[in-house]
């Protein structure tokens, strides 16, 4: 198998360098839909470029979010233990005080 788009085979098969498409008499019908299909798939082919670069993109914002929610989260971590520390401090000075 080639590795030339179908539409591009199709495309320099009946089309000349003008992009003017050339068929036989009686083989209008098949060219009519030839073209449509060409026109169809090349147009589906930017719609996946697109859309696989909006996922890309998504992903990648997808993974600068999870890593600022790490961030996020030894802080409050780091913050939980101060306080803990600042707590047991508070405590053991009651205890004294009693």
């Amino acid at each position: 198998m080639s590795d030339v788009k179908i539409e591009t085979q199709i495309r320099n098969h009946y089309c000349v360098d003008n992009g003017e498409w050339l068929v036989e008499k009686g083989k209008v019908k098949e060219a009519k839909l030839l073209k449509e299909a060409c026109i169809t798939i090349e147009k589906l082919r930017k719609e996946n470029t697109i859309l696989e670069g909006e996922k890309w993109n998504g992903k990648w914002n997808n993974i600068a979010k999870e890593r600022e929610l790490e961030e996020r989260e030894k802080s409050i971590v780091k913050r939980e233990a101060r306080f803990q520390t600042k707590i047991d401090s508070l405590r053991d000075d009651l205890k004294k005080w009693m």
